[in-house]
């Protein structure tokens, strides 16, 4: 982006192209169309050009809110407000980092849900059954919800953190396929114990298959 921009390009302007390139990005003509429309006054046809080349795939798990529209603050520095993606950029620490006790993000973020779940009563066993899951997967979950149930009902309080590990038990062994040999080598132990079926050989014809697979 600043090969095609320059250094000092308008970061949100920047922030708006990406979103662009990465929906229209499949049609260049579509994507060429949208920048004009959008931003005819600030580049022109080339670098328009240039920026229809780019392509940007898929959408990241976090969003625009969580990496730059909460300010958070080292709780030991100055105090000074700033955004996830500043610090990220600026200060190389990672998002487990700032999501720990040393910055005060966490405490934000919770802030914020409660402002969003306020008044809204949430059953986890509804949103269980609008997913797209496979009954085996649904049906595990559901008992994880009921340990739980009960682990809430035992202590009188809901637990402050919930640790899952899932094994997978329900996976029937690989069984190795016998070998043609080994099958003509089971049919001729079958034919042994057969009375019916050796009288109906002449000795000479038993004889040879005793020979090949006994």
């Amino acid at each position: 982006m600043v090969r095609i921009l320059g250094n000092n390009f308008d970061v949100s302007m920047a922030e708006d192209i990406i979103t662009d390139i990465t929906i229209f990005g499949e049609s260049k003509k579509m994507l060429r169309q949208t920048l004009r429309n959008k931003f005819g006054s600030q580049l022109n046809d080339e670098t328009i050009k240039k920026l229809s080349k780019l392509r940007y795939r898929d959408w990241g798990r976090l969003s625009k809110k969580l990496l730059k529209g909460i300010d958070g603050c080292d709780k030991a520095g100055n105090g000074a407000p700033k955004t996830i993606i500043e610090l990220m950029r600026n200060d190389s620490y990672n998002l487990m980092e700032l999501l720990g006790d040393k910055f005060s993000f966490m405490e934000c973020i919770e802030e914020e849900n409660a402002k969003l779940t306020q008044g809204q009563v949430v059953n986890p066993h509804d949103i269980i059954d609008e997913l797209a899951l496979s009954p085996a997967v649904k049906r595990a979950v559901w008992q994880a919800l009921r340990i739980v149930d009960e682990v809430a009902h035992i202590k009188k309080a809901l637990p402050s953190r919930i640790f899952v590990e899932v094994a997978r038990t329900n996976k029937s062994e690989k069984k190795k396929k016998d070998s043609r040999q080994k099958r003509l080598s089971d049919l001729y132990s079958a034919i042994k114990k057969d009375d019916v079926l050796q009288s109906g050989l002449q000795d000479k014809e038993f004889g040879a298959l005793k020979i090949r697979f006994g």
